[in-house]
């Protein structure tokens, strides 16, 4: 049985028994017993609502600032990641939307698209999110690079982006701009450690992966790109992401993160959540839409974000 089953499972028993215990023990009880019974209870539910239904459409807009040497003027990133959709309503169009709206040089996606029940289904959303994107007249100036998510298990999923001038890779490859160049990596290639990216002397050189586990070790990239982990989707005070299903380090696995080998790491927490069989909430992990300004470094380093 899956973790996300698991989850499912203890979805009512959490945000619907517990309170309701809670409410009878607060009921059979009098003095401060009523009052901390009631207040557990009261707390439980507040949760269960922001959980379900005010965080997984509380979409964050995040600005990230990052320097290089190999830069000759400022670029601006908009990093989208794990969407997910299983439907195609206001909410998924306008994360879109807000992409264009900050009107970024380059447009990074890192996978997960669509997570459909069957096949007809997905042709239907690939078929809508192709029309509004066309419609939308999404892109970029210096062009829109797409890698597969778990959820691209088949292998047209570059379709998706048929006719909007999307550079998808179907296998780890290079692709070399004025600028910069992106090395866009496969599935596998994304959770494989150790991989060392080539590059070009006074161009950025940026990796883009859909998970974040090829960070790790020495890799030879200014800037490292990847969503997959939704930054946890349930974060807990003190603790952090309970899981994140990636090799890196729990404090990598949402934000920007300098790396011990040189380059920065940028996750994103992802715009949509888990679904399916997963019960879809989020808790401290509002959805993430992601821009980052890479410019030329300063003589003197800039402070670490987090």
């Amino acid at each position: 049985m899956s973790v996300f089953v698991l989850a499912r499972i203890a979805t009512p028993v959490v945000f619907v028994y517990v309170p309701l215990l809670f409410a009878w023990l607060a009921v059979a009880c009098r003095g401060r017993g009523r009052l901390i019974w009631g207040a557990l209870a009261t707390v439980v539910v507040c949760v269960g609502v922001d959980a379900f239904f005010v965080e997984p459409r509380a979409l964050e807009v995040t600005e990230v600032r990052v320097e290089s040497e190999n830069l000759a003027k400022p670029i601006r990133i908009g990093l989208f990641s794990d969407i997910q959709l299983d439907t195609f309503g206001a909410y998924e169009k306008q994360a879109f939307a807000t992409l264009m709206a900050g009107k970024p040089d380059v447009i990074l996606l890192a996978g997960d698209y669509i997570q459909a029940d069957s096949e007809p289904e997905r042709l239907a959303f690939r078929a809508q999110v192709n029309a509004y994107l066309r419609e939308i007249h999404f892109g970029a100036p210096l062009g829109v690079f797409a890698v597969q998510g778990n959820m691209e298990v088949e292998n047209d999923w570059p379709s998706l982006f048929e006719g909007l001038g999307v550079t998808t890779f179907e296998r780890s490859n290079r692709v070399v701009r004025d600028a910069f160049s992106v090395a866009g990596l496969t599935l596998d290639d994304s959770f494989r450690q150790g991989q060392s990216f080539e590059r070009t002397p006074g161009k950025l050189s940026i990796a883009l992966g859909h998970a974040p586990d090829f960070a790790l070790g020495q890799h030879g990239a200014d800037l490292l790109v990847a969503g997959h982990t939704h930054g946890g989707q349930v974060r807990l005070p003190f603790v952090g992401p309970l899981l994140t299903f990636s090799g890196v380090p729990r404090a990598w696995a949402a934000g920007v993160t300098t790396l011990p080998y040189g380059g920065t790491l940028v996750v994103s927490r992802g715009v949509g959540v888990e679904r399916r069989e997963a019960p879809q909430l989020r808790f401290l992990c509002r959805p993430q839409l992601m821009f980052i300004t890479v410019s030329p470094r300063r003589s003197s380093p800039a402070p670490n974000q987090q």
